[in-house]
């Protein structure tokens, strides 16, 4: 459910401890972005302009 609102998502990657998700997707008709998504709370940290 953390991602229900992403698409094109690709470049999909758990950390090791497993809360962590890096993802590259669209949220809100944005271009791609790579994401840091944290599994426990969906918060999303934009990590490229």
């Amino acid at each position: 459910m953390i991602l229900a609102d992403a698409y094109s998502i690709a470049g999909l990657q758990w950390s090791p401890n497993g809360r962590w998700l890096v993802i590259v997707a669209r949220f809100n008709g944005s271009r791609d972005i790579v994401w840091l998504v944290d599994s426990q709370t969906g918060d999303r940290l934009q990590l490229t302009p």
